[in-house]
């Protein structure tokens, strides 16, 4: 039993603690035309995603989708339907769905990031899904984090804190904060967004961190305002402020002074913690048939689970060093779980036909080509040292 689905089981002993969603939480929720549920596949690791099949089927719809997106990221939907980055990709409670909870990205809403708002950037394709995809988790992560702090404070106090202040939050006439759209905690998606910013700010290049902001900037009232969250106080106060506001009826009720300078909210979320964070799990969906994209345009690849070795590829192995041969023996067993992040793993530029770069030991290279439309087997065409295999 995984830590979660105990805090689940502990939490079934509280009264309205949890409930059982009627919704689809694989359903994107600004769509209303699909019908049957999207293939979905569970991610773990760091994806590496490839769009060299990348092929519009409906032009018409492409554009449709495009525009539908942009209006509903930037806060123009004045229906019911979810605004900001949820428009995008979404977090499903565990305290609402205990079965299906987590983070669910559609790999249109990665093609649409993209060609909306990082398309202008001296970046391939592949890298910007790569972004794109790192945008959204961090944002969703937040929501895990704060769903996550919330259970440990109602196993502590035995009481239903989450559940009955949505029920509150969304109930009519509006309380502050709630927009037009579906309704939404705005400091919560102020301390989402701040914390993806703050994750990519940790490593991307600046110019990256610039279009993420200008992305962000156009984002609705909330949202947009993490850019003034970036810094430790600031963070730390808009994590704060988003539990104090779950927490305030609860907080009167049992004498807690969550307004204290002297305790730091933002150490209850499991933010820095590599193992709480895979609890979460998270989930791809292929629907990129309904935005007018051919699917298999855009592949997430996690490992490679199954390589035929080329006559040419055997016959260059046995001309390698033993040790060459026992790290290529060894990698193929590793790739079946997870592969290596760029560049020991990356995508070979203007290669035909598209070409992947395997890292050996002491500068040596497998090249490897991904399966062909029905088949599930990538194939091993080379192997050698960095010279040999054409990498200068």
């Amino acid at each position: 039993m995984s830590l979660i689905d105990g805090v689940i089981s502990e939490l079934a002993g509280i009264r309205n603690a949890l409930g059982q969603d009627a919704g689809e939480p694989w359903r994107r929720p600004r769509r209303r035309g699909s019908t049957e549920a999207p293939a979905s596949a569970r991610v773990t690791g760091d994806p590496i995603f490839d769009s060299g099949r990348w092929e519009i089927a409906d032009q018409r719809l492409w554009e449709e989708e495009k525009e539908s997106a942009r209006r509903a990221v930037e806060g123009e939907v004045l229906s019911s339907g979810r605004t900001g980055i949820e428009a995008l990709a979404w977090y499903a409670s565990f305290h609402d769905n205990q079965r299906d909870w987590g983070i669910y990205i559609p790999l249109s809403s990665l093609a649409l990031l993209d060609e909306l708002y990082l398309s202008k950037l001296p970046m391939d394709r592949d890298r910007r899904l790569r972004l794109a995809w790192s945008i959204l988790l961090h944002h969703e992560q937040m929501h895990f984090a704060v769903d996550h702090a919330c259970a440990w404070f109602e196993l502590m106090l035995r009481a239903p804190i989450r559940r009955e202040f949505m029920a509150r939050f969304k109930a009519e006439p509006p309380l502050p904060a709630v927009t037009t759209s579906e309704a939404y905690l705005e400091i919560e998606e102020t301390a989402a967004n701040a914390h993806m910013l703050r994750q990519l700010g940790r490593a991307a290049p600046r110019q990256i961190v610039r279009t993420v902001e200008s992305f962000v900037r156009n984002q609705p009232a909330g949202y947009q305002e993490g850019l003034n969250a970036t810094g430790d106080t600031a963070f730390a106060e808009a994590v704060a402020e988003t539990l104090r506001s779950y927490l305030a009826l609860w907080a009167i009720e049992h004498r807690l002074d969550l307004g204290s300078r002297e305790m730091n909210l933002l150490r209850l979320l499991p933010l820095g913690d590599g193992n709480a964070l895979a609890e979460c799990t998270v989930r791809v969906l292929d629907d990129l048939a309904e935005v007018g994209v051919v699917p298999g345009s855009v592949r997430l690849i996690q490992c490679i689970t199954e390589i035929v070795e080329s006559q040419n590829f055997e016959r260059q192995l046995r001309c390698q060093d033993p040790a060459v041969r026992r790290d290529w023996s060894r990698r193929k067993e590793q790739i079946k779980i997870g592969l290596p992040s760029p560049p020991r793993f990356e995508k070979l530029k203007n290669w035909e036909p598209p070409t992947w770069s395997l890292r050996l030991r002491d500068g040596y290279r497998v090249h490897l080509q991904p399966p062909d439309p029905g088949t599930a087997a990538w194939r091993a065409v080379a192997i050698g040292n960095h010279k040999e295999m054409g990498h200068g």
